[in-house]
């Protein structure tokens, strides 16, 4: 409900002014500043909503020109359109389901650019699991082959490795989990363009998946692992120099 005096404003548009409840903003060709009473929720362009005595008082007169309506169930856009269009009174038409549909094939488009993200972010986790156990593995090639001559079968000198690699990726799981809140926010306000607003809303399922990826990149890795301990000499890395 519009108060009397002053001016509402979509929360896009506040945020860009820098301007909140109770500050003063200027519109083209009004008489004078009005004050923002209040910030509305919008996610598709920008609006000031003004009463009528608002209008009159700055613009000096208010003559509506346009209608805004709710249609009835089952009725029937196109036929409205032909019979509405055919009155000379009537300019344009348009309908807010058309205006959403197409906002909604807008960013559907970007679920392909998650999904390569996602792709992206799970090699480069591989990737970086990968070459981190395999250089701690070379780097300590003599004490893997020691503890194999002192009798431990390869599925214990392979646990000695992956209770290391579980620990640092579950480490590295968290801290991500929490960063990538930030992370999340900062991409969102990024991408957006001035006529939209995204929220930044994370679902808790998307914890539990970026948590449940981390842990099936860990436990392959960890069998690829498997086959270069089993392959480590022990008689040649004894007698290496250190």
């Amino acid at each position: 409900t519009l108060e009397e005096q002053g001016a509402v404003v979509t929360e896009k548009l506040a945020r860009m002014l820098d301007v909140g409840v109770g500050d003063t903003i200027t519109l083209e060709g009004a008489s004078a500043p009005v004050t923002v009473t209040a910030i509305t929720e919008q996610y598709v362009f920008h609006y000031v909503y003004l009463s009528p005595a608002q209008y009159t008082a700055l613009y000096g007169e208010y003559t509506p020109n346009c209608f805004a309506a709710k249609l009835a169930a089952g009725t029937s856009e196109d036929a409205l359109s032909e019979i509405l269009l055919a009155n000379g009174a009537v300019r344009s038409l348009s309908y807010n389901s058309h205006a959403g549909d197409k906002f909604h094939e807008l960013i559907g488009t970007l679920n392909y650019v998650v999904l390569l993200i996602i792709i992206s972010s799970g090699a480069l986790a591989f990737v970086v699991l990968y070459n981190l156990a395999n250089i701690n593995i070379t780097e300590r090639m003599r004490e893997l082959a020691t503890i194999k001559v002192l009798g431990f079968y390869d599925r214990e000198v392979a646990a000695y490795i992956y209770r290391e690699n579980t620990v640092s990726a579950l480490l590295g799981m968290l801290a991500g989990l929490v960063l990538g809140i930030f992370l999340c926010h900062f991409v969102v306000d990024t991408a957006q363009v001035d006529a939209v607003m995204f929220y930044p809303d994370i679902p808790a399922y998307a914890f539990g998946l970026a948590a449940l990826l981390t842990i099936v990149f860990t436990v392959l890795v960890n069998g690829l692992l498997y086959f270069k301990l089993r392959r480590i000499d022990m008689a040649g890395s004894m007698k290496a120099i250190e």
